[in-house]
């Protein structure tokens, strides 16, 4: 988990600029807002480039395994990291 945050935050993910927020793009994702940090990301199994959540739209008590975590304590360890590095 904190591993794919650390890389969010180095810009290791790419972050292409985004259209509004329910925007299908290449017919497969919709724009949304990241459910960790807030930012416009995309569905579907795309790794949001700011923070490195995999949405996998598993409900938020559910452990994910490509994330290493459930949902809170993902955002809980991001904010955690970007209070750190303020």
């Amino acid at each position: 988990m904190k591993e794919s945050i650390y890389a969010a935050l180095r810009g290791e993910f790419v972050r292409p600029e985004l259209p509004d927020i329910g925007t299908i793009v290449d017919n497969i994702y919709t724009v949304i807002l990241c459910p960790v940090c807030g930012q416009k990301t995309l569905d579907n199994y795309y790794i949001c480039g700011h923070c490195g959540w995999e949405y996998d739209n598993f409900p938020e008590d559910h452990h994910s395994a490509a994330n290493g975590a459930t949902l809170q304590e993902y955002r809980d360890e991001y904010n955690r990291i970007i209070k750190e590095r303020s």
